[in-house]
């Protein structure tokens, strides 16, 4: 789990981490602004295309004059955070169409009809829940990619078909 890292720092997080890492911000308008942010001027944003390409994974060699080259057998990271309607709104608004959004999950919460009462916690889902994590984990990742079923090919493009259709 990393909290705050350049994309410099995050190849060496991800060389001893091949099945990727999670990367948690609490206001994820900082990790959109802190994109490039010591690079003036240059017009291009490096670490906006290195993290589109940790959305996908699979190996990244990084070459730099400061110290040996180094092999990262999986640029994958994941990326989770928080971010309120109006700061997302800002950000979009001058996001280049290059897909970075597009890869995140929004999830937004609605009002309660609970009186803010809590449920009574469903012990047996929290373990399965556990349990099912604890299995992803034990997987282990193969060397090639991973193919869909023909169902699943279908349940994938239906479900690609559908958020187009949401724009």
């Amino acid at each position: 789990i990393v909290e705050d890292a350049t994309v410099e720092a995050m190849g060496l997080l991800l060389a001893d981490n091949p099945r990727g890492v999670l990367v948690m911000h609490d206001e994820l308008a900082g990790w959109f602004g802190a994109m490039d942010a010591y690079r003036q001027g240059s017009g291009h944003s490096k670490d906006r295309a290195s993290w589109l390409e940790a959305y996908n994974g699979g190996p990244k060699r990084i070459d730099r004059i400061t110290r040996e080259p180094l092999m990262v057998r999986n640029w994958s990271a994941c990326v989770l955070g928080g971010i309120q309607p109006s700061a997302i709104r800002k950000i979009v608004s001058c996001m280049e169409e290059d897909g970075l959004l597009q890869r995140f999950m929004i999830v937004m919460a609605t009002a309660s009809d609970t009186n803010g009462e809590d449920r009574v916690p469903d012990l047996d889902a929290l373990h399965g829940y556990r349990d099912m994590l604890d299995q992803l984990f034990s997987i282990e990742p193969p060397n090639g990619p991973i193919k869909l079923t023909p169902e699943g090919a279908a349940t994938r493009e239906q479900f690609e078909t559908d958020m187009r259709l949401l724009r």
